[in-house]
């Protein structure tokens, strides 16, 4: 048979620039994959976060509740019940419990009874929920009724402006129920005549007209909003269930952090103003230019502590060893002495004697069974347990002997000796280096520094005292003369032409004449004078 032979040939350049595209967009793709892995896996990280975070903040919200509604009804029973109710209607028909909550606890702080707001709540969530109003409206339309309440009387205000204006019939219903015209109620509500308790009881029985409300908040949450609100009302529920737990822990950690934080107070402040004093002292020490000496000083007294420090630890090491040598001879003794105590040799009676039966056994072991027809191998694991038990009994009795009682004692005594000489030999010991020179100026320094801001800190106070009684010192200067202190300063002024002077003195005013600078007082006393009075 004749061979077919198909050859196919043409330019394959373009095929080859295909594969190397293919190739590149491959590789982008792994890269692309690759990075959004690591971002999504970031972004994982973050959602987990801020998860936790949420949880934890709707767990403490619920925890404010309960508190609030405990101090309200009176037990912590009933407050849990209460958030019992309100977290299964928030999941029930999708509204917020902060709505409800709101809503019960301005009515429960009216007067109402606990059991009575909740069935009004209910009634205002059919009403809200047939009227398709929002969480925030529904909210408002509760509050409303709680102003009713709280006047004890129905006003227009609350009835057209609040409560009317969402498409409740009000005035009907009420028209109905007290059977009068829209316009006599009107006069009535006008005059004060219509309770707060007939509008509540309307609300809470859904009366009249607001009977065609009935099941609306189960309506709402039957519809595609409402069945987003209701899995919104069972995520919030659930964190807040699994952050309650966490949050007590993070409440213990923070009240310890606070004690810690309260306990540690006094020496924060403290490790505070020792770190502002040192340096202050740098600073000071670099303005003096004393810090290299200090420096050098320190590093002097270092140098040298750390070669006394290492010539101490080898000293100490051979007082150790010395006393190890002390004794090493009285092991001696103390073993020799074990020797004639009887309780050991018994004990090594019964070591041997239990070694003796083990190997008669190991021997009776490799003997065929025809050679022991009456030894099974039974008798032969019990006989070497019976031997170990022997051997293990010696030992025992070899431990608890006074010989060896005061042979572990002894060594005991030696390990102590040899670590008491090594401690007293690094407490005690002498130093190879002396370092008083260097500490003694390092003290000097410091002496100075501390000198130098004592110094400073009495001048700031001294200027601050200055500029504190500066304002009244001036005040004092520029105070304005009065009419007596004019006349005085004339007088005194006018006496000083003839001899005399004056001034101001504890409070009192004083005029003087000087007998030397007035011309009559001195000739009064020359005449005067013993043995040269004269007259003239």
């Amino acid at each position: 048979m004749a061979a077919l032979t198909f050859k196919v040939g043409g330019d394959t350049t373009g095929l080859g620039r295909a594969v190397s595209r293919a190739k590149g967009m491959l590789s982008g793709l792994g890269s692309s994959v690759k990075n959004l892995g690591v971002g999504s896996a970031f972004t994982g990280a973050v959602a987990g976060a801020a998860g936790a975070f949420k949880s934890l903040t709707v767990a403490a919200e619920a925890e404010r509740s309960a508190i609030a509604f405990e101090a309200m009804l009176g037990s912590a029973r009933e407050a849990a019940e209460m958030m019992q109710y309100l977290a299964e209607e928030s999941k029930r028909t999708g509204v917020e419990t902060g709505v409800m909550e709101q809503n019960i606890k301005r009515l429960i702080a009216n007067g109402m009874g606990a059991e009575d707001a909740k069935e009004l709540t209910r009634s205002l969530l059919d009403v809200s929920g047939t009227l398709g109003m929002s969480s925030a409206e529904a909210g408002l339309l509760g509050s409303a009724l709680a102003q009713v309440k709280a006047k004890g009387v129905a006003s227009m205000e609350e009835l057209r402006q609040q409560i009317a204006e969402r498409g409740v019939p009000i005035f009907e219903v009420l028209s109905q129920k007290i059977g009068v015209t829209t316009g006599e109620l009107i006069k009535m509500v006008s005059e004060g005549k219509v309770s707060a308790d007939t509008v509540i009881e309307a609300f809470q029985n859904l009366e009249g007209p607001l009977a065609k409300f009935r099941g609306g908040a189960d309506k709402m949450a039957g519809t595609a909003s409402g069945a987003f609100a209701r899995l919104k009302a069972e995520l919030v529920d659930l964190m807040k269930r699994a952050g309650g737990p966490f949050l007590k822990v993070i409440a213990s950690s923070f009240e310890k952090i606070r004690e810690i934080v309260k306990d540690s107070g006094d020496w924060l402040v403290s490790m505070s103003e020792n770190l502002a004093r040192a340096f202050d002292m740098v600073i000071e020490m670099f303005r003096q230019g004393k810090l290299g000496d200090y420096v050098k000083d320190s590093l002097m007294i270092a140098g040298k502590e750390l070669v006394n420090f290492l010539a101490n630890a080898f000293l100490g090491l051979g007082r150790m060893i010395g006393e190890g040598v002390k004794g090493y001879v009285e092991v001696l003794k103390t073993g020799f002495a074990a020797l004639f105590d009887p309780q050991v040799w018994a004990g090594l009676k019964n070591i041997m004697v239990g070694i003796g039966h083990a190997m008669g056994l190991a021997i009776l072991e490799v003997l065929p069974r025809a050679m022991r027809p009456t030894t099974s191998q039974e008798d032969i694991q019990e006989r070497k347990r019976r031997a170990g038990t022997m051997r293990e009994a010696g030992m025992l009795q070899i431990l608890k002997s006074e010989g060896m009682r005061r042979y572990g004692e002894v060594f005991l005594e030696i390990g102590e000796s040899m670590k008491s000489a090594f401690l007293d030999q690094m407490g005690n010991g002498r130093d190879v280096l002396s370092t008083e020179k260097e500490r003694a100026r390092r003290e000097k320094i410091l002496a100075d520094i501390d000198s130098a801001i004592l110094a400073k800190e009495t001048a700031k106070k001294e200027e601050a005292v200055k500029a504190a009684v500066a304002p009244v010192i001036k005040k004092e200067e520029e105070k304005v003369e009065g009419p007596m202190e004019r006349a005085w300063k004339a007088t005194v002024s006018s006496m000083g032409r003839i001899g005399g002077e004056g001034g101001l003195r504890g409070g009192m005013t004083e005029l003087r004449m000087s007998r030397e600078r007035n011309s009559l007082l001195k000739t009064i006393a020359a005449n005067t004078a013993a043995n040269t009075a004269r007259y003239a």
